[in-house]
């Protein structure tokens, strides 16, 4: 799980997404956000295809192409560790400060 500086979560979402990625047995999990804007108003910046939709469950990218659209973004999303290892994905050490599995 990865979190940017200038962002934070809502009380229960790391256990919310902890607890999804345990019982689906799943690669990733991802939920939605929201945006504070610099007036201090807070918009949902959930992508249109996916409002009024609890979970979404993919097992292969082709049956849901919605999700080449989401935005690309770490913070969102909660990774396997071995996902993480098995695909040798990696980070440029100026962007990663420490990474930690459970």
């Amino acid at each position: 799980m990865f979190l940017d500086s200038d962002d934070d979560y809502k009380p229960n979402s790391c256990e919310v997404l902890y607890d999804t990625i345990t019982k689906e047995n799943v690669d990733m999990v991802f939920g939605t956000y929201n945006k504070v804007h610099n007036n201090g108003k807070v918009s949902s910046a959930t992508p249109k295809y996916f409002k009024g939709k609890d979970n979404i469950i993919v097992e292969n990218i082709d049956k849901n192409m919605d999700l080449i659209r989401t935005p690309p973004s770490l913070w969102t999303k909660i990774f396997r560790e071995d996902f993480i290892k098995t695909n040798n994905i990696i980070f440029p050490e100026k962007f990663l400060v420490k990474m930690q599995f459970l």
